[in-house]
Parts: C-alpha cells; structure tokens; sequence
C-alpha cells in the first residue's frame, strides 16, 4: 500500500512540474501556463510581453498585449479578427510568395467574456546564411504559423507561434494549452 501510495504521489508530484505557472504584471496582469522544457526569453522583441522558446525543436511563441487603457481617443481594435488581421499582415509580408504559401481562413469564437480570432499560414522564409567559404547565400525553410487574437474587456493580446512545418501538428496543440490557460487578473 505504501509503494502505491509514493507511486501516485510520485505521477502527481511530476504531473504538477510538468507546467510552469506565472503571473505577467506589464500592462493588464495576466497568468499564463507553458511547459518547462520551453525557456522563457526576455527582451527579444519591442511590444512582446513573453516569449517562449524550444530551441531543440526551433518553437518560439510570443504574446503581444496592448490595454486597452493606454489606447487614446480612437480605438485600436474592435474585435479579435481586427487584432489578428493587423499583427498578421507583417508577417505574412516576410513569407515568399510562391507555390508554398498558403494562408488559413480566420476563424471566431467568443467564451467566457472573451472574443477569439484563429489563423494559420505556412510558406517560406527566406533569409541568408554563410558557406564554408564565408559566401554569402540565400536559402528558405518552410514555416507554419499558428495566431490568435483575444479580446478582453481590459485588453488585447495577439498570440503567435511559429514552427518547422513538420512539427506543426505537435505544436499546435501546445499552443492551444498556453492560449486556453491565459487569465487575466
């Protein structure tokens, strides 16, 4: 009985690490969970408020926040679907247009007081590496993004993550986790 008690309380005590758990207090505080193998990196971009990373897999989500009290007169989003048309575009942009890119429907929800809008894309990223030679050349890896865009009362967030295409299946479903568990406080 004592082995399957430290058993379960062994799976329990894993269970519980498997996540980290933290509260962002820049703009409108937020929780947010992710898994812990993924680090967090700070300061990488202007306007993200966190950012995590999977260096073996090459995932990088990041979280753009814009309260609502710091819009001015007009305001800057009316909806989830106006916050993941305007973060979206950008990067769409620096995909090339060719047989490789293909661009998602947006897809809406509204839950628990707040407006959701879905996207996916995938294309190529063309970006320049160094030969062994140190000559310059232009190469390409296929990406897929996976975004949301959240209204809340108090704010907007645009979410975005961005993987290898092979492994988008699986890290869409993170993704999906880390979305669901973001609270405002």
């Amino acid at each position: 009985m004592k082995k399957l008690l430290f058993t379960a309380a062994l799976v329990l005590s894993v269970g519980a690490f498997a996540q980290k758990n933290i509260t962002k207090t820049v703009g409108v505080p937020f929780e947010i969970s992710y898994p812990d193998n993924f680090k967090q990196v700070e300061g990488e971009q202007e306007n993200v408020v966190f950012q995590i990373f999977d260096q073996p897999n090459d995932f990088t989500l990041y979280i753009i926040q814009d309260p609502i009290e710091d819009w001015r007169e007009t305001p800057l989003f009316g909806s989830a679907e106006d916050v993941i048309k305007h973060y979206n575009s950008t990067a769409i942009e620096s995909l090339e247009r060719n047989s490789a890119l293909k661009i998602g429907d947006i897809k809406t929800e509204a839950k628990n007081g707040m407006q959701y809008a879905y996207q996916n894309f995938e294309g190529d990223y063309k970006y320049t590496d160094y030969d062994d030679n140190g000559k310059e050349q232009t190469k390409f890896s296929k990406y897929a993004y996976v975004t949301v865009g959240i209204k809340t009362a108090k704010s907007t967030y645009s979410v975005y993550s961005f993987c290898p295409v092979k492994d988008k299946a699986k890290f869409e479903k993170i993704f999906k986790t880390v979305v669901a568990s973001i609270k405002e406080k």
